[in-house]
């Protein structure tokens, strides 16, 4: 029977500790505070943060209501690294060295909602293997702009990208590089709709096929 943990500020890193406790299909709930990463999801878990199912376009970001992962890691401060994970409702800050949140080419099924994903490298480095559709639903993407490789991006891949919706997602800063930044060959079954690109750069697809792009709005680029 599936389990739920839950997490509090603490020293070291309490949020993995809880991953590594869980078992497949438990729910982790981390309570408002300051975490400190890298963190790799190796379950299928739900991890939800202090605004989970709160949309990330509209929320405040004060600090004090939310569940805050910051630190340093040239992978990504969340990874997620088996099938169907879900990461809901944080704000992902502050790497230095790499990607706010990261995901291989060798699991897919990825959930990512409601995050505040600003100042790393990369926002979201997102590949999958497109086995099951990957999702990036109603995030913010801010200023993802430290100096690094594939700097400048909100939302980016080139290891493979196969079966991913991307819908209902802001984007400013603006990025230096692009918005979202999609690199094939394996970029594969894309569909970008109904997000918002303000004051920031655009779109970029290279070598890619079967993408749809509708109904996003795209102001200032």
């Amino acid at each position: 029977m599936a389990s739920e943990i839950i997490v509090s500020p603490g020293p070291g890193n309490p949020i993995q500790d809880a991953i590594n406790t869980a078992s497949d299909y438990d729910t982790i709930r981390v309570l408002p505070g300051m975490y400190t990463g890298p963190i790799v999801i190796d379950k299928m878990i739900q991890l939800l943060g202090a605004q989970a199912g709160i949309d990330a376009r509209t929320r405040s970001g004060t600090p004090s209501i939310e569940s805050i992962i910051t630190g340093t890691s040239g992978v990504g401060l969340v990874q997620l690294t088996a099938n169907n994970v879900v990461v809901d409702g944080f704000t992902i800050q502050g790497n230095t060295a790499g990607a706010g949140a990261f995901s291989p080419a060798t699991f897919s099924g990825y959930w990512f909602f409601n995050n505040i994903v600003q100042n790393n490298v990369i926002g979201y480095y997102a590949n999958s293997n497109g086995v099951t559709e990957t999702q990036i639903r109603q995030n913010l993407f801010n200023n993802n702009n430290q100096p690094g490789a594939a700097t400048g991006n909100g939302i980016y891949s080139d290891q493979g990208i196969q079966n991913i919706l991307i819908d209902s997602n802001r984007f400013t800063g603006p990025h230096a590089n692009a918005s979202i930044n999609m690199i094939g060959p394996t970029a594969t079954d894309i569909v970008i709709t109904r997000n918002e690109v303000l004051t920031d750069n655009s779109i970029a697809l290279f070598d890619t096929t079967n993408v749809e792009i509708a109904c996003n709005t795209v102001t200032n680029t």
